[in-house]
């Protein structure tokens, strides 16, 4: 046997819907993960584009120096100690950032060497810069180690950090200028300030090729120039596409750019001037303004590129802000996803057990009523069998002393000179006669006054009838409700699918219920039917018996005046007793008519008994149904008897019962043999104002 849970309706829905919770929470954590995993991309970008920083400081510096540091000028050989100072600074700091970000962006010795960049480590630069220092002649070979490891650093921090990843557009642009475009200008600068002092010679071929070399690199560094601009135009261009327009970036970085580019236009120019004189046979050389021409313009660069480098941080900053906000709203509107069908859920619970409440209450008062009516009822039948039981002694009595008539008859046939006292003893007989008939009549009116009681009954089972058929309608509404909420449910898609399975196990309940009702509703039909034919054959039977009765009062009035002319007609007493005798006859048949009708009532008396004791036993049943219903909506803890008196005593609610127990019960009650009344879902709607009456 199936066993109900003890847990209740509501408890059920709400199980369920935190069931529900987990995807969610899941859905959380994932979108949490995806946003921390973008938020930690960008922040790599930043510890990259940190330690860059300081790289690129050391490269544009240690490349000043040697421009200084190769003049005669006592004044530029004083800037390049100057310098010299700044760049141990620089290696302070690059010591800092490197505890801090080395680590994350594997700047360890081991993971250089598995890349062959073991030079490029932060412990052999230093060594490599102070090798440097310590020689006074033949550095060109140490600055360009020097040089080659500081861009193998700066491409190591640009690989390791995702910077040349990035995923938008503008940052993208603007991280190639930064990372890639600006080290590279100075190496050409570098270069270029190398070809303007070319070596003396005599060969034309040499010449040639210096002014080609000093063209190339004045090409090479226009055009790296050019797409620089064209970079952050792009820049410029693709911010509004992706987090918003930067203000600080739309307003200050066009006139940066347009200052760099008349810095190292400058430069180009100088650079183009030597061009010409060496085409026209002049001989060029490398003067002090063309050192500082130069030193200018790589400190022109190494502004713009540290306003490059803060536009660049504030484009990935934005980036992860706009990723957090994103990670918040995602979670945000996930609880509030989930919050919708958890407050409907609640409502719901709420509802409905409003609904299955008073339902139930309602059918527990119904039974309650059944049950009294039951009551009144035996106590009714009890009456007209002990009226049909004296009526049985009375008729029997009445055929005693009608035998004895006839046999005074008789005697006084036999004796009609005996007539005189044989009319006093018929006088007195009569009378006796007369109180029976009363008697009789009395009884009458009791069988007639139970039949009233009878219609009381009726009256009463038709009441049972119409809360039936209001259960029954009850029952039709909650099914459409649960048709309407599995609709809905469905047009939820994936999020109502909680709600449809409450919205089915809702369409259960008041299936049973309906099930339940058209029990109850056959049952009290039945009733009616058999009350209905009991009072009917009452009646006939009282009226028949009435007339019987009438005619017997009759009979003996006229007996009774003719015993008073016994006295005056002793002559005609043969004549008068043969007429007697046939009245007698007569008589006869009418008190065995009416004693079989006296049977009769009997019987259909004790059948009333054994009705209302089935009736009773059926109201019991009914309140059991009910307890049940209490059961599967309440839970089995919720379920407990209502009914009070002897049905309380009688009715001992199980644990263990079961809706397949309350459907058998049900089919047991009804014989599961009359067919059901359904209510179409078409002929009932949400507008109905009964049914929001009921809800």
């Amino acid at each position: 046997m199936m066993k109900t849970s003890n847990w209740s309706f509501s408890r059920k829905l709400l199980t369920v819907n935190l069931a529900y919770l987990l995807p969610c929470a899941l859905l959380i954590f994932f979108l949490t993960k995806e946003k921390n995993s973008q938020i930690e991309f960008s922040a790599k970008e930043v510890y990259g584009l940190e330690y860059s920083k300081v790289l690129v400081r050391l490269f544009m510096q240690t490349t000043q120096h040697r421009i200084f540091s190769e003049s005669q000028s006592p004044e530029l050989t004083a800037r390049a100690k100057t310098l010299e100072t700044s760049i141990e600074r620089e290696f302070k700091e690059l010591d800092a950032v490197d505890q801090t970000y080395g680590d994350t962006l594997l700047f360890t010795d081991t993971e250089l060497n598995n890349r062959g960049r073991g030079t490029a480590s932060v412990k052999s630069l230093k060594t490599q810069w102070q090798d440097l220092l310590q020689k006074r002649d033949s550095r060109d070979e140490a600055y360009a180690k020097l040089f080659v490891n500081l861009q193998t650093a700066i491409a190591h921090a640009t690989d390791t950090s995702n910077l040349i990843l990035d995923p938008d557009l503008d940052s993208y642009y603007m991280m190639d200028v930064v990372t890639g475009s600006l080290p590279k200008m100075i190496e050409i600068e570098r270069d270029l300030f190398e070809k303007m002092s070319p070596k003396t010679s005599d060969d034309e071929k040499a010449k040639t090729l210096s002014v080609i070399e000093l063209a190339t690199v004045t090409k090479n560094l226009n055009d790296l120039l050019i797409r620089i601009g064209g970079s952050v135009q792009t820049t410029l261009s693709e911010d509004k596409g992706f987090y918003g327009t930067l203000s600080r970036v739309q307003n200050e970085v066009p006139g940066q750019l347009k200052q760099f580019e008349s810095a190292q236009n400058r430069l180009v120019r100088l650079a183009r001037d030597m061009e010409l004189k060496a085409i026209e046979g002049e001989v060029i050389s490398r003067s002090d303004a063309h050192v500082l021409v130069t030193v200018d313009t790589l400190d022109s660069l190494q502004i713009f590129y540290d306003q490059m480098s803060q536009a660049l941080e504030e484009l990935i900053d934005v980036r992860m802000a706009q990723h957090a906000q994103e990670r918040w709203q995602a979670l945000v509107l996930t609880l509030f996803v989930w919050l919708i069908p958890a407050l409907l859920s609640v409502w719901t619970v709420k509802r409905l057990g409003s609904s299955f409440g008073s339902a139930v209450a309602r059918l527990l008062s119904q039974a309650e009523s059944a049950h009294q009516s039951s009551s009144q009822l035996a106590q009714a039948s009890s009456v007209v069998s002990s009226g049909s039981t004296e009526q049985a002694a009375a008729l029997q009595e009445t055929g005693a002393s009608m035998s004895e008539m006839a046999s005074m008859i008789a005697r006084t046939t036999d004796q009609a000179s005996n007539s005189q006292q044989l009319a006093s003893r018929v006088a007195q007989k009569a009378q006796e006669g007369e109180g029976v008939m009363e008697k009789l009549v009395i009884s009458m009116d009791s069988i007639q006054q139970a039949n009233s009681q009878l219609q009381n009954i009726s009256n009463i089972i038709n009441e049972i009838s119409a809360k039936t058929n209001m259960i029954n309608d009850i029952v039709g509404k909650t099914q459409l409700l649960s048709f309407n909420a599995s609709i809905e449910a469905a047009r939820a898609g994936q999020h109502g699918r909680g709600f449809a399975v409450v919205a089915e196990e809702v369409g259960n309940l008041a299936q049973t219920s309906g099930k339940a009702a058209k029990g109850i509703r056959d049952l009290i039909d039945d009733s009616q039917k058999q009350v209905a034919h009991i009072l009917q054959l009452t009646l006939d039977r009282v009226q028949d018996g009435k007339k019987v009765t009438e005619q017997a009062q009759t009979i003996f009035n006229g007996i009774t005046s003719d015993i008073h002319l016994i006295s005056d007609q002793v002559e005609s007493v043969s004549e008068a007793a043969r007429e007697q005798q046939f009245g007698i006859e007569q008589i006869s048949k009418a008190m065995l008519q009416m004693d079989q009708t006296t049977r009769s009532n009997n019987s259909a008396a004790q059948t009333a008994a054994q009705l209302s004791d089935q009736l009773s036993g059926q109201s019991r049943k009914l309140s059991f149904i009910a307890q049940s219903i209490s059961g599967l909506v309440f839970g089995n803890r919720s379920a407990h008897p209502v009914d009070g008196g002897e049905t309380s005593k009688e009715m001992v609610v199980s644990q263990d019962y079961s809706e397949s127990d309350s459907r058998a019960l049900v089919d047991k009650i009804t014989g599961a043999s009359s067919p059901v009344s359904r209510i179409e879902p078409s002929q009932v709607t949400a507008d109905d104002p009964s049914f929001k009456k009921v809800s």
